[in-house]
């Protein structure tokens, strides 16, 4: 028999020690140069820590100082039903119920913090110990380092997914992107790298990179691939009003304009529309000048000046009508056709003019 001196070659054993006993016991695996010692209390058990919370209320904890449960008073006993994993996660949970956390320091300070999701450094962390901050977060998914970190007190039913979404107190949002909706939001759905990352707002709903980086107030759609604040698609929930391309700024302005759009517009295909036109209506006594703006207009001066029609191009299809109700003829900047090869540039007095677009030239209709 060979025999091999200690000190040369250091020995480890396992030794797994079978016996029955009178009472549980709860063992750890400690650092040992020598042996590692495994008993059957060990092997059964899910409470692979050793501070009180651990030992209680069927939680499962893994990591140093992980549901530490203290409080002013010590460490209390009163949290159930955890899934805890990492250094500091959950520290303070001395009272959360059913809660999934995962990540150093997530869900940190979640006091009387139920049925809560957590993954990442930092989520859900809550970031100060003072007076009921991080009590009463229930019901929150934050997945991604930092996410949900400043929730308060009673920050509920959020969804937080990427790194540093939604940090800041919200209720009921839905927000997935890298910092989307970091400065806090409520009742709203943001989707986007950044999007509605200034926050402090509701009801607001913004899709795309930085949609809506910039707003601050409530009741706003974005669809947007920038930090625009004239998106391609807009919309203002309060008055109903949808945009293409008009500042959202603007849109409260106008709330019985509940389609609008910023720039031209071409249709292909049919359009039908119910209901009259609705247009500015002017009257002039002087040189005017139309736009895109008006339908109908007066002339109620002494005769003489000129109407200045826009170009015929942009406008297919657009209709004017001139009424001059003046004391004498006016005229037109550019002449209109009145049939087959013939045109005019007159408005007599006590007439009316109507006008179309051909694209090319202005025709008379009446």
């Amino acid at each position: 028999m060979i025999k091999m001196k200690h000190s040369i070659i250091p020995t480890f054993i396992l030794s797994i020690c079978i016996f029955n006993v009178a009472e549980a016991q709860v063992n750890e695996i400690q650092n040992n140069t020598t042996s590692v010692t495994i008993l059957p209390g060990s092997i059964n058990s899910t409470h692979i820590s050793n501070n009180v919370n651990a030992l209680n209320k069927d939680n499962l904890v893994l990591g140093k100082d992980a549901l530490l449960g203290y409080s002013v008073t010590g460490p209390v006993t009163s949290a159930s039903g955890n899934v805890v994993i990492g250094h500091d996660a959950m520290n303070r949970g001395f009272n959360g119920n059913d809660n999934v956390v995962l990540g150093k320091n997530s869900g940190y300070w979640s006091v009387f913090s139920d049925r809560n999701v957590a993954i990442g450094a930092d989520a859900l962390y809550s970031n100060s110990p003072n007076s009921g901050l991080g009590n009463n977060n229930d019901d929150n998914v934050a997945i991604g380092y930092h996410a949900m970190k400043n929730f308060w007190s009673y920050n509920s039913s959020n969804v937080g997914i990427g790194s540093l979404a939604l940090e800041n107190p919200s209720n009921s949002t839905v927000s997935v992107g890298f910092r989307s909706g970091n400065g806090g939001a409520d009742r709203s759905v943001l989707l986007g790298h950044e999007a509605g990352y200034t926050g402090g707002f509701y009801n607001n709903v913004l899709i795309g990179y930085q949609a809506g980086f910039w707003e601050t107030s409530a009741d706003k759609l974005y669809i947007e691939n920038s930090n625009s604040s004239t998106p391609l698609i807009g919309g203002d929930f309060v008055n109903d009003v949808v945009s293409i391309n008009r500042p959202i700024s603007s849109l409260s302005g106008t709330p019985n304009d509940k389609f609008q759009v910023g720039g031209n517009v071409k249709v292909y295909g049919n359009m039908a529309i119910t209901g009259s036109r609705i247009s500015t209506l002017s009257d002039f006594s002087s040189d005017f000048a139309l736009n895109d703006q008006q339908f109908l207009v007066f002339y109620v001066g002494t005769g003489g000046h000129t109407v200045t029609l826009p170009s015929a191009l942009p406008f297919v299809a657009y209709e004017f009508k001139i009424i001059n109700q003046g004391g004498g003829a006016i005229t037109t900047s550019v002449p209109f056709r009145t049939g087959l090869g013939t045109t005019s540039q007159t408005i007599p007095a006590s007439s009316v003019l109507h006008i179309i677009s051909d694209g090319t030239n202005w025709r008379k209709i009446n």
